[in-house]
């Protein structure tokens, strides 16, 4: 017979039932050695069982005896084991199981879903429960935590760009009108800003006390700046080149009228006479609010008095128009030989966004007595010149006044002055002979000692003078 007692049964089993088997294996064992089975020739595990039996039903034999009180209880557990339900050993089984790879569960579809449970109670009454007193707001602000420490400063930031609030408060600072105070002398007012400022006077009482004034009536002044701002001031007190146009509008009236205010290198103050814009007929010219560029001789920077008084600069200020001046006294057209780089040259100095350009000269180049042939030739190149530097701009020319000519040139200044218009002509370039048409006499003593700087000047107009022409040279330039 097989050996019956083992010590190897697998401890998931448990301890206690573990020892109760081996325990009644080793007294089964006792009973199965004390069997005589010699010299049998039948099956004797069928007489093994029936002893077995038989001993088992017999209360008062050694073996019940032994078995003693853990018969029933291995018996009835022995039955639960038998009929699936003992839990312990199923469990043990089933996890065996698992482990082993003997057993894989599938997923099952998903049950329904499961009645809402109730309301569980809420953070404030939670807190009432803990022994507090108060409303949902003490509840709220308890749950506010003290100050903490101050951390470390942040790097600095970058600069950010000016908020809406910003740029409308700099605009309302900028467009505010300026009281013009009583007594003030309009001819006086200097701009060195940078900005365009705007002054106003609400009563005719006000602007009697004033001096310069075109209509003593209520009315708004503009004042304009030429010049960069925050030019240098003088002993006086004025800024330095300060140069600003002024707009005297009146109240209740289509009417403008236009001056300006210039200083020169010490801060000495001069102005133009206040001009009538007609029914604001400088606003609707077509040169309003363009850009000028003039270059020239001593015709465009006046001899040394201020450009304020010349007639291209009166044109510019009376129609808004931004003004760059790019003359040289003695300077020449095409002949090196006159003072500074000759205007061929210079083309490329000249600011090309200008909507009109004006050359006057040839005045220096008959001084000079160069040959019309070498005159004309450098008048292409400078047509040319201006051509691919002005694309698409008017671009015209003004020649020097009619004269009476010395007797030691050969060559008549009418000559050169026919040249230029000759040249324009052949490349369609607008140009005033001015020996023809400008109502100039510079060839008149009389003339000259009224309209020109000195009574033997010949080329160099006065303030008076310039005048005259700004009518003209206007209807010109708003031809081309």
């Amino acid at each position: 017979m097989d050996e019956l007692v083992t010590d190897d049964l697998p401890l998931p089993l448990g301890k206690d039932f573990r020892e109760d088997i081996v325990s009644n294996f080793k007294i089964i064992k006792k009973f199965e050695s004390s069997l005589d089975s010699k010299g049998l020739e039948f099956d004797f595990t069928k007489l093994f069982a029936e002893q077995l039996k038989k001993a088992l039903e017999d209360k008062d034999s050694e073996l019940s005896l032994a078995l003693g009180n853990n018969r029933e209880e291995l018996t009835a557990r022995i039955d639960r084991i038998i009929h699936g339900t003992d839990h312990d050993s199923i469990r043990i089984v089933l996890n065996d199981m698992m482990q082993s790879g003997e057993l894989r569960v599938q997923r099952g579809d998903a049950g329904k879903d499961g009645r809402d449970g109730l309301d569980g109670e809420s953070a404030y009454q939670i807190w009432l429960d803990a022994g507090n007193v108060g409303s949902k707001a003490d509840y709220l602000a308890s749950m506010k935590g003290q100050p903490g420490d101050k951390g470390p400063a942040g790097p600095a930031g970058k600069d950010g760009a000016m908020s809406s609030a910003d740029v409308s408060k700099m605009v309302t600072e900028s467009l505010q009108y300026q009281t013009v105070p009583d007594g003030t002398d309009l001819l006086t007012l200097i701009n060195n800003t940078g900005r365009t400022q705007y002054y106003s006077c609400g009563k005719a009482a006000d602007a009697k006390t004033m001096s310069n004034v075109p209509m003593v009536t209520a009315f708004n002044l503009i004042a304009r700046p030429v010049n960069p701002a925050n030019q240098t001031t003088a002993d006086n007190g004025n800024p330095i080149w300060a140069y600003t146009t002024l707009e005297f509008r009146p109240y209740n009236s289509g009417l403008v009228y236009v001056a300006s205010t210039t200083t020169d290198g010490d801060g000495k103050l001069t102005s133009t006479p206040w001009t009538l814009l007609g029914s604001n007929a400088a606003v609707t010219s077509i040169l309003y609010g363009k850009t000028l560029d003039i270059i020239g001789d001593s015709y465009v920077a006046n001899n040394g008095k201020p450009i304020s008084e010349t007639w291209h600069y009166k044109i510019a200020i009376q129609h808004a128009m931004k003004y760059n001046n790019y003359g040289i006294n003695g300077n020449g057209l095409v002949t090196t030989k006159a003072t500074g780089a000759p205007v061929v040259n210079r083309i490329g100095d000249m600011d090309s966004s200008a909507d009109y350009v004006i050359v006057v000269g040839g005045k220096n180049d008959y001084n000079q007595q160069i040959p019309i042939s070498d005159f004309k030739a450098g008048l292409v190149k400078l047509i040319q010149e201006l051509a691919e530097h002005f694309v698409g701009k008017k671009i015209c020319f003004f020649t020097p006044w009619s004269i009476v000519e010395s007797e030691t040139m050969n060559v008549p200044l009418a000559q050169y002055s026919q040249a230029i218009e000759d040249v324009c002509g052949a490349y369609s370039i607008p140009c005033f002979n001015s020996s023809k048409r400008s109502g100039i006499l510079a060839y008149s003593g009389a003339f000259q000692t009224k309209y020109f700087q000195t009574s033997t000047d010949r080329s160099h107009l006065n303030d008076a003078g310039h005048n005259l022409f700004v009518n003209p040279a206007t209807k010109f330039l708003e031809s081309l």
